[in-house]
């Protein structure tokens, strides 16, 4: 049984797939903080939240996958370059940013939440997104919720 998985189950409740109940069967989970409040009538999520998603691809080594809203900045483009990321801005609301995090790697993470919290600081002259006042901290928050849970997973023994 995946060590990694079992922490990222435990973290986040369930798989993206939640028909899938066996560790074994799932390796993608949902890593931001939705609730019922960010679906609107139409049982889609609200246009100003940005999806996190975290694959696993194998004990050592996992994907992250932000869709929809994706914050950007200069800083964000800098960090996505520097990890060899994939980033799409898209068009309105279909931006993607994916890259990979092997162990030892997590706090990337972290890093990319302080460039998300750096586009809206306390004061800041205005940005172009008004919804960035919402995504960037509930994703810098989401980021840092995950390199918690695999720092866990990758410094804990194995059982």
């Amino acid at each position: 049984m995946s060590h990694l998985k079992q922490v990222l189950f435990e973290t986040y409740g369930s798989f993206a797939d939640k028909r899938i109940k066996k560790i074994e069967s799932g390796r993608t989970f949902i890593a931001d903080d939705r609730s019922p409040g960010d679906y609107g009538a139409d049982k889609d999520l609200l246009s100003y939240f940005c999806m996190v998603f975290v694959t696993v691809l194998n004990e050592e080594l996992v994907k992250i996958g932000l869709y929809r809203n994706v914050p950007v900045s200069e800083d964000v483009k800098r960090w996505v370059s520097k990890v060899s990321g994939a980033f799409n801005p898209g068009t309105g609301m279909n931006g993607s940013l994916e890259f990979e995090v092997k162990r030892g790697q997590q706090e990337r993470l972290l890093e990319l939440a302080q460039s998300l919290d750096a586009i809206v600081p306390p004061g800041a002259p205005r940005y172009t997104v008004p919804s960035y006042k919402y995504v960037c901290p509930r994703t810098g928050d989401a980021l840092r919720r995950l390199n918690s849970a695999l720092g866990r997973a990758w410094s804990e023994p194995k059982s």
